[in-house]
């Protein structure tokens, strides 16, 4: 079979398989996922701001309850810009399934171009096919809809792919290897974390196996610049971060030590869905001991390879153990919040090892027909959550337009506010005046008192009104305080106070008319991030054309 055909016959199996990856959403709808709406709330923020000429939005407007959150200062920016791009072009019902059949599809052709640096052309097509409806893949679609996690499973591959691959110069891989990890970085954060242990882990395999330290000056080099291409998201996502309750990201609960396998905390429904998670790690374990010992083919094939790739589910095996705890006290580590993330990594060595196994029946293709389906069926009763009314995407969809906001982010909420403070029942103006007089004053004149606001601008990154008073008022709007909110009066600065439990705003005024005028300003944190990543980025193109007159054979 001439290779073009090969090729079109592969790009046309992962599809269809990731077709049937949705299919139930065709008739039980989609499946309400744990982070299902904080990506669906995403989504709209972002297509609302792109409207309004925002290109890369900064500031969640309808998060608590319209009060706002610095929601995409710290989370990645390429999973939500995708959503957001698909709901451009669809339904918004239609645009989860349709962001799980892109991730799905883009998982089964890096993990095929991936198998393809080892393996032949069948068994390669074989992995991708396992790979696109992996099991993990299906907890994370079905009971999860962690979209973020889901789009980083589809550039995993690419670092392991550009870590072990040789026959390159240093500079090509160590650019290949550094584009890989800004993609995942962008993404992703615990995905990106855990990816940069890892190249690093397989960096270490192969300076022992070729006893150099190349592959760990190259994955090195690759991870500064990887770093320096995503610093104008990074550097403000890690600056800022003192500006907000980070903590309650590693709150009780969501702590790497409180979800171990088979961990109980004394909270039931942690302790049941993780006794759900525990039991479906079990099997994705024994599986792949099955699949290693029947993979030695690869063994005669390349030693190096086929050892790493079971040094790798060694370690995420370890790593979703309560022995691993003191390695969790690694920069960062923490924030994977959940040990069993691992078995995304996991989950491409099984559909390698997998893959080599099945490559030696005859009547393999038959086989895949019948796992592929299966796993699909299984995740679906496994892991698929039924939907509230109130939590399907139109009613998050409704709920959004109708501009009464939604619950924010807890680790996202200014550190000056309380979110849970804010009464979602109690819908309050925009902008909410009154005298601000002496104690002895306020019964006699606060009735003599005479204010007229008009608010004229009330977008997500600037806001500007009028007040016109007879006294001094204080003002209070709905809008955390955050140190990037600048304000201005009659085109002078203004002090911005806080209100007392909700971190709202307040701007206290002297008698008269006066225009005022807040703006969502461009801090050194994000300029010199800005700079940063230009500098990489050109750094990074001088190198690539250097790699390009120097590739071996």
């Amino acid at each position: 079979m001439a290779l073009h055909t090969r090729l079109r016959w592969s790009f046309l199996l992962i599809p269809f398989i990731a077709l049937l990856v949705i299919a139930p959403y065709w008739f039980q709808g989609t499946s309400c996922g744990h982070d299902l709406s904080f990506h669906v709330q995403s989504w709209l923020e972002t297509t609302q701001q792109w409207k309004l000429g925002t290109i890369y939005p900064r500031w969640a407007m309808q998060a608590d309850y319209g009060n706002g959150e610095p929601r995409f200062i710290f989370y990645p920016p390429l999973s939500w810009m995708i959503g957001s791009l698909l709901g451009l072009l669809l339904p918004w019902p239609a645009v989860p399934a349709a962001f799980i059949f892109l991730c799905c599809t883009l998982s089964g052709i890096t993990l095929y171009l991936c198998a393809r640096e080892w393996l032949d052309e069948r068994t390669s097509l074989l992995a991708a096919a396992l790979y696109t409806a992996n099991a993990y893949q299906m907890m994370v679609v079905y009971e999860r809809s962690a979209f973020a996690e889901l789009l980083a499973a589809a550039l995993v591959p690419l670092t392991i792919l550009c870590i072990l691959r040789a026959g390159r110069s240093f500079w090509h891989n160590a650019v290949t290897l550094a584009l890989a990890l800004a993609a995942i970085w962008l993404t992703n954060a615990p995905a990106a974390v855990m990816s940069t242990y890892l190249v690093f882990f397989l960096a270490l395999l192969r300076a022992i196996h070729l006893r150099t330290f190349e592959p760990l000056l190259r994955a090195t080099v690759g991870l500064m610049l990887a770093l320096g291409l995503v610093a104008f998201y990074l550097i403000p996502a890690a600056y800022e971060q003192k500006w907000v309750i980070i903590s309650q990201a590693l709150s009780p609960g969501l702590r790497p030590q409180d979800n171990f396998l088979f961990t109980v905390i004394g909270d039931p429904d942690h302790d049941a869905v993780l006794r759900h998670i525990s039991y479906f790690c079990l099997i994705e374990f024994g599986a792949m001991a099955i699949v290693v010992w029947l993979s030695q083919p690869l063994l005669k094939k390349s030693s190096f390879i086929y050892g790493a790739l079971a040094s790798i589910a060694a370690l995420c095996i370890f790593m979703t153990l309560p022995a691993s705890s003191f390695l969790w006290h690694l920069p960062k580590l923490a924030f994977m919040q959940f040990p069993f993330r691992w078995l995304l990594v996991f989950n491409i060595v099984f559909a390698l090892l997998a893959a080599v196994s099945l490559a030696r029946l005859r009547f393999a293709p038959l086989l895949l027909c019948l796992i592929v389906p299966a796993t699909i069926a299984g995740g679906y009763v496994a892991f698929h959550q039924n939907c509230y009314p109130e939590d399907t995407v139109p009613a998050i969809v409704q709920e959004y337009e109708s501009d009464s906001g939604y619950l924010g982010t807890d680790e996202y909420c200014p550190i000056t506010g309380d979110n849970y403070n804010i009464d979602p029942e109690k819908q309050v103006p925009r902008l909410q005046s009154e005298p601000d007089l002496p104690e002895a004053d306020e019964s006699q004149d606060a009735e003599k008192a005479k204010i007229r606001s008009e608010v004229q601008r009330w977008d997500p990154e600037y806001r500007s009104f009028t007040i016109e008073a007879s006294t001094p008022t204080k003002n209070t709007l709905r809008l955390m305080k955050y140190p990037a909110w600048k304000a201005e009066v009659d085109g002078a600065p203004l002090a911005i106070q806080t209100q007392d439990g909700t971190g709202r705003m307040v701007l206290k005024l002297p008698a008269g008319r006066h225009q005022v005028t807040l703006h969502f300003t461009r801090t050194p944190d994000r300029y010199w991030g800005g700079v940063i990543s230009l500098v990489s980025l050109a750094a990074t193109r001088g190198l690539w054309w250097i790699s390009r007159k120097t590739i071996r054979p």
